[in-house]
């Protein structure tokens, strides 16, 4: 296999983990995610009783983490990944046992809730895969209630092009798409928090990493 199939068939493990090489991936993601990952939990100030929907946990270990600040919520995950969907139970166990954690599958397209499910929405690192950028932010609108918030985090496309995997599979945003397209479905755009990180990037280099953790409120 050469440069580019490795980095081909990352970019599709990237998106959709499969088999061993698949949880390879997944424990790669979540060492260099964790920490965007609570970056956006935190900007979501969970309380009490909050109803929580993440959109694409991988393997899910940074729910401990999760529950550290808030132990009084109730966390649903959602995947499409086959594989994600049984690590991520079988790592929560725990959580899933008393009831305070719930994981689900579904096809990238309709989520399969109800209507005003949930206070807080959060997604790190997946809108590049999303199919139909507009219809989802319209189905995360759907979901989440009145006041409610949603977080969804991402490096930016000038960062993105930068990774030779990138090429593969991946639709690239700027931070004025992804407000362009919240703003459409109803949402209101709270804030920007944008965050710098030294990681090792999933092809193994060393990069500097800008990500960018944008805020929407689902208004009256």
């Amino acid at each position: 296999m050469n440069q580019e199939e490795k980095f081909e068939e990352l970019a599709k493990q990237l998106k959709n983990p499969f088999g061993e090489k698949g949880l390879q991936v997944a424990q790669m993601m979540s060492d260099t995610n964790t920490a965007m990952t609570l970056n956006t939990v935190d900007l979501l100030n969970l309380r009490p009783d909050d109803l929580l929907l993440e959109l694409g946990h991988g393997n899910c270990q940074h729910l401990k983490n999760i529950f550290e600040r808030e132990t009084d919520i109730k966390y649903h995950g959602l995947e499409v990944s086959d594989l994600m969907h049984i690590e991520a139970k079988r790592i929560n166990q725990e959580y899933i046992k008393l009831g305070k954690a719930f994981f689900h599958k579904y096809e990238g397209g309709v989520l399969p809730f109800a209507k005003e499910s949930f206070e807080k929405i959060f997604s790190v690192n997946t809108i590049y895969f999303w199919n139909d950028t507009p219809r989802m932010f319209d189905e995360l609108f759907r979901v989440l209630r009145r006041f409610g918030i949603l977080n969804v985090t991402f490096a930016e496309k000038i960062f993105m092009t930068t990774l030779p995997f990138s090429r593969f599979g991946f639709t690239l945003y700027d931070q004025e798409e992804v407000i362009e397209f919240a703003l459409k479905s109803g949402f209101k755009h709270l804030k920007t928090q944008i965050h710098t990180e030294s990681i090792q990037s999933k092809s193994g280099d060393i990069v500097n990493r800008k990500y960018l953790i944008t805020s929407f409120l689902k208004p009256e």
